[in-house]
């Protein structure tokens, strides 16, 4: 089982919600864009009369995918000498 990180961006009222559906969807679709860059599905979550929405968020192998490991920022030879 894959974990999934997901990071909360609004939220609101279950009722709202359920009566414009399209029309709140669209909008936290516009703020995600616009706000965190994302273009992916948004996750919605009822808890308590209230719909939370989140971005997912890409998960990142910090052990492969990071340049800055590949290119160290210096370059100093006495570094890995020691």
């Amino acid at each position: 089982m894959t974990d999934i990180r997901l990071k909360k961006i609004g939220w609101e009222k279950a009722s709202l919600f359920n009566k414009h559906f399209d029309k709140i969807y669209d909008h936290w679709k516009q703020i995600a864009v616009d706000k965190y860059n994302y273009h992916g599905e948004l996750r919605l979550i009822k808890e308590h009369n209230k719909v939370f929405i989140y971005i997912i968020i890409d998960d990142i192998n910090q052990f492969t995918e990071r340049e800055e490991w590949d290119n160290p920022p210096f370059n100093d030879e006495k570094y890995y000498d020691e």
